[in-house]
């Protein structure tokens, strides 16, 4: 009763209104780790504030709980329809784990659903039902009945929902297992992709009969001229995707080449290259070296290195484009050239090895390395395994152990004095098995202090790395040494050191990690002006964003705040995959360097095209990396967090390259 009054007290005007707000972002960014916590977002769940009451229902579902049932249940007779919505979502995310309450779950959504009136709600409900993962009963046959009667009939915004359930419902682990689909719903999701007048509907009643194994020639025919571009690309990909293709699908790859879209010529030409490519000639392909957008003519580079019968000049080609300038604008048509060239002509492109392997880019050197492998250049990987730069370095060693295994440790193990932690993990991982044995532990250990004495929670997988290996060649004789990571501030790291003592000593040993303090939530009034971002990109190229503070406080608030401290001029997106995603903001420049502090996850945006998201490394483990989705990536939502959207500069997203540089990012109200 006393946080009933205290709530009650909070949710009037003003400044009240907000300190609510603040304790329950509080509350959610601990996920509710106290009992007070906890009762505070129930007690919140059931306030009169509608805003708060929303909050409290989302921060619920995002604990993952299942349960926490009764009290989405209690929100799903609101008289208001966007507290149903949030509660029927709230539902699906609490059950997004695993098959724990799923039934019940779909008990309540199902009588639910049976009620609604209003659109929004029964869409909500609609969407949840297909994440469920139900086993064999009468809820499994009830959902799918639910799914194909909207699939056949009422609103678009309906049919949408359903082909979305239908599609979360075919994708889920153990579905092989599941009762087979009604006959119904073949037909039903063909019809929507024959008549629905939402792209949104069409997109997923297509991905939809692809895991059913029913999407025929005529269906991907039809998605193929579909007037939005993703439903063609996604035809095309679907296409690419098939072990074998007849004329028909064959015929679908060249109507994509010359598409208008970038995307869609991309799916093509990746198509063409691999069913195509190897009987019809390699003219689309050398057609694609002079695309206006640079991923085409990386991708035809790339192909290049594949059989091309009848055309004898392909080596000459390469080697014509590995012998371009190689200037910090312009190395990708180079570099891809040279690994092709590689394969198709490894004598000339020995000749040609060390102007790369000596290039002052170090993005060239670190393909270098990769084209180095594929030679067997052992010697120019010797070199590289000592560049001035990580990245390169970590690319070098990788070779070595593929060309040599355990014979090229001593450069492996040469890393371990470095700090950078994608290059610490990467030699942790080489090092299993090492015949070097228990002369690896004083540097596995001095690798392990200098990693931890950052205290930086986005150390954790290296250190885990260095930790597994200390295991494999450790013995009861170092249980001092590693005594101290049981307190450690990390409790993952803490509780393997746990484990292995006690393994080791035959004797109970506990975890007792020392926390690191919490980041300071901000205020709803600093929230409020996180709501939109200019990327300015070193080239001169501008993408603007939309920031979502109200769906993603505390991963915006980061992003907002390494704007601000300028750390994010400078960075590079490092990780570019057309059709796919453009990831950045890595202070190293890969994956396993970030800031320091992980953030949480705040689910239950749609990684639709343009969005931006943030990179993780599992749950809760945000690291103010950003990724922007090039095309719709439905699969990644509900696991990962999305912080904005793109409002303008689309052609700038599209274009960006591996290596290229963010000059600033300016946040304004």
């Amino acid at each position: 009763m006393l946080l009933l009054t205290l709530i009650a007290l909070l949710q009037g005007p003003g400044l009240s209104r907000d300190s609510l707000t603040h304790r329950l972002l509080i509350a959610e960014d601990t996920r509710a780790a106290t009992a007070t916590d906890l009762q505070l977002l129930i007690d919140a769940a059931r306030g009169a504030d509608s805003a708060n009451r929303r909050r409290a229902l989302r921060a619920l579902g995002r604990l993952e709980r299942p349960a926490l049932l009764p009290h989405f249940a209690r929100a799903l007779a609101s008289p208001l329809p966007g507290i149903r919505e949030t509660a029927a979502r709230g539902i699906a995310q609490a059950h997004h784990r695993g098959p724990e309450g799923a039934d019940a779950a779909a008990r309540v959504l199902l009588a639910h659903a049976a009620r609604e009136q209003d659109v929004g709600a029964l869409d909500a409900a609609i969407r949840a039902l297909g994440r469920l993962r139900l086993a064999p009963g009468p809820e499994f046959t009830s959902r799918d009945s639910l799914i194909v009667s909207h699939l056949q009939g009422g609103e678009d915004v309906l049919r949408a929902a359903a082909a979305r359930a239908a599609w979360d419902r075919l994708r889920q682990p153990g579905t092989r297992d599941a009762p087979p689909p009604p006959p119904t719903l073949t037909p039903a999701l063909q019809g929507v992709l024959r008549s629905s007048s939402s792209r949104e509907a069409r997109r997923d009643a297509l991905q939809a009969l692809a895991a059913l194994g029913a999407a025929g020639v005529q269906d991907l025919s039809r998605a193929a001229g579909d007037s939005d571009p993703e439903i063609r690309r996604l035809a095309l990909r679907l296409t690419r995707a098939l072990p074998s293709l007849g004329e028909a699908h064959r015929a679908l790859l060249r109507q994509g080449l010359p598409d208008e879209n970038l995307t869609v010529r991309y799916e093509a030409l990746s198509g063409y290259g691999r069913h195509l490519q190897a009987t019809e000639g390699c003219a689309p392909i050398r057609l694609a070296l002079t695309d206006p957008v640079g991923h085409l003519q990386l991708l035809a580079l790339d192909l290049l290195k594949e059989f091309c019968p009848t055309d004898t000049r392909v080596g000459e080609t390469l080697a014509t484009i590995a012998a371009e300038p190689l200037t910090p604008t312009a190395w990708h048509r180079p570099v891809h050239a040279l690994r092709s060239l590689a394969v198709v002509d490894s004598g000339a492109a020995r000749r040609v090895l060390p102007r790369f392997v000596q290039s002052n880019i170090w993005w060239v050197r670190i393909h270098a390395a990769h084209a180095a492998t594929t030679l067997g250049a052992v010697e120019a990987l010797r070199r590289l395994a000592n560049d001035s730069e990580d990245n390169v370095r970590e690319a070098a060693i990788r070779g070595l152990a593929t060309l040599q295994g355990h014979a090229a440790d001593e450069f492996v193990v040469e890393q371990l004095r470095r700090r950078d932690r994608q290059l610490l993990l990467t030699a942790a991982g080489l090092l299993r098995g090492s015949p070097r044995g228990r002369e690896l532990l004083d540097p596995l250990f001095d690798a392990l202090s200098r990693s931890s004495a950052d205290r930086a929670e986005t150390s954790r997988d290296p250190r885990l790395g260095l930790v597994a290996r200390i295991e494999e060649f450790g013995s009861p004789a170092d249980s001092t040494r590693l005594s101290p990571w049981l307190s450690d501030f990390d409790p993952m790291v803490a509780g393997e050191a746990a484990r292995i003592l006690t393994e080791w000593t035959n004797r109970p040993s506990h975890a007792a990690p020392r926390l690191l303090p919490e980041p300071p939530i901000p205020s709803p009034d600093a929230l409020r002006a996180m709501r939109h971002a200019t990327l300015e990109m070193e080239d001169g190229g501008v993408i603007e964003l939309a920031l979502d503070p109200d769906g993603a406080p505390t991963n915006v608030a980061r992003f907002v705040t390494m704007a601000r401290r300028g750390v994010l001029a400078g960075r590079t997106f490092h990780r570019v995959v057309p059709n796919f995603v453009l990831q950045g903001g890595s202070p190293g420049a890969n994956e396993y360097a970030g800031e320091p502090d992980f953030t949480r996850d705040e689910v239950g945006g749609h990684h639709a095209r343009g969005t931006v998201g943030i990179s993780t490394r599992g749950r809760d483990t945000g690291d103010g990396q950003i990724f922007l989705n090039l095309v719709d990536n439905a699969r990644l939502d509900f696991d990962y967090t999305v912080i904005g959207r793109v409002t303008s500069g689309w052609e700038v997203m599209d274009r960006i390259l591996e290596g290229a540089v963010i000059r600033r990012v300016t946040v304004t109200r």
